[in-house]
């Protein structure tokens, strides 16, 4: 692994804070998402530290990002919706 990115948001913030501070040299960052138009997949240059013992927090475009990752999985349309209609089957 290059580098490790952790959420940031939810129940743990503080622990995931800290565990990346003391891991920043190492590649660990912790990220928080946020899915509106015009924020960046990943910033260009990582953020301004504001408390010296926590880890920056990298903004991700998690709308991007799904995007990105859906579209390198080639999954089918019918796949993904709850009807079957006009989907065919593997073995046909």
């Amino acid at each position: 692994m290059l580098a490790v990115a952790i959420d940031s948001g939810g129940h743990r913030t503080d622990m995931v804070m800290k565990f990346s501070a003391e891991r920043l040299n190492q590649r660990v960052w912790a990220i928080k998402g946020r899915g509106s138009p015009g924020v960046p997949p990943w910033p260009k240059r990582p953020p301004k530290l504001r408390i010296a013992n926590l880890a920056p927090v990298h903004i991700v475009s998690v709308d991007t990002l799904k995007h990105g990752l859906l579209s390198r999985c080639q999954i089918p349309a019918c796949a993904t919706s709850r009807s079957t209609a006009g989907c065919t089957s593997p073995t046909s």
